[in-house]
């Protein structure tokens, strides 16, 4: 039996909350122009009354209803997230029962902004076990209860929404191929805070509570990015015996419009086109790759040779080289 593995549908949700970077003037000493300029952020959705479980599941479901499947159809649930809604039941434990998938079990992965590669690379091994024929792989985040709404540098960056895909075997020889994670230095950490906004006007989820901030050295962030990135991508092209002139997309984690020509230019990108969704959806961490492939694929036929790279909190890299054919 073969033991290649595809995506065969992909999907998304987003919240319907707007926050645009308007509304952040009222809140914040900036600007639509200085986000703009140093984001390409020009909006971001908010999950107001969805939780991270919650997206994930209405992903979940949008994946089963592409694909003609039901929840017992599926053996496996991964999902991806650094904002889960707590830390036992998993977010996959929820997904599960959801949909009603009586024979999977499940379980979470964190890794922050690199979490639906490293999540995927270990659906697609399971996936190649017979007894897993249908996996979901799914990130979902739920950034903005851990955003200090009163720091311009972190709030005005990050968004909510989730992502996923389902994985299964297949004859073809188009696959998911190979993946290459590296882990570096910890540049960027979580600080907790007793701070709590006095007004609840003040904070986008319309709640009072406690913050659990994300600080972030941007310069250092920056630097590992423009750098490490772009190698960890031509280490994978030279293990996989892929020039770049063959690869048709590349999918790069939506962290700041202004570093996908930077890490382009590192890997020689010419002919291949490098989507981008930041302006609408912000940084959504892990979910920010299936988001940008339902973006981008949704609704259409694909006979495509993909590179994803995923990279931020940890610092962690995880680039993967796939092939995506069919009607998405």
């Amino acid at each position: 039996m073969s033991s290649v593995v595809k995506v065969s549908a992909i999907a998304s949700y987003l919240p319907e909350k707007v926050l645009t970077n308007t509304d952040l003037e009222k809140i914040l000493d900036t600007s639509d122009k200085w986000i703009v300029q140093r984001t390409g952020i020009s909006e971001r959705r908010i999950a107001v009354n969805e939780s991270v479980s919650k997206m994930a599941s209405l992903v979940a479901q949008k994946l089963l209803k592409k694909s003609g499947l039901s929840g017992k159809d599926i053996n496996l649930i991964i999902v991806s997230s650094m904002t889960p809604d707590g830390t036992s039941p998993t977010a996959a434990a929820f997904v599960k029962d959801n949909i009603s998938a009586n024979n999977a079990f499940g379980f979470d992965v964190n890794s922050a902004c690199t979490g639906f590669v490293y999540a995927l690379s270990i659906g697609e091994k399971f996936a190649r076990n017979p007894d897993y024929k249908n996996v979901l792989v799914i990130a979902s985040e739920q950034n903005s209860k851990y955003l200090n709404w009163t720091d311009r540098t972190t709030s005005v960056l990050f968004g909510d929404g989730a992502g996923g895909v389902l994985l299964q075997r297949s004859s073809d020889k188009n696959d998911v191929e190979s993946f290459l994670g590296e882990q570096m230095d910890i540049k960027y950490d979580k600080a907790i805070t007793n701070a709590m906004l006095k007004d609840s006007n003040e904070l986008p989820t319309n709640k009072i509570i406690p913050i659990s901030t994300l600080k972030m050295d941007g310069r250092k962030v920056f630097e590992f990015v423009v750098t490490k990135v772009p190698q960890n991508i031509n280490t994978l092209l030279e293990k996989t015996h892929t020039p770049i002139n063959s690869v048709d997309k590349l999918i790069l984690h939506q962290a700041n419009k202004r570093l996908l020509p930077l890490i382009e230019k590192e890997i020689n990108t010419v002919g291949v086109y490098t989507p981008c969704d930041i302006q609408k959806y912000g940084n959504t961490s892990s979910a920010s790759i299936p988001i940008l492939l339902d973006s981008v694929y949704n609704g259409q036929d694909a006979d495509d040779t993909v590179i994803l790279s995923g990279f931020g909190g940890g610092l962690s890299i995880g680039s993967m080289l796939l092939h995506l054919k069919g009607r998405f």
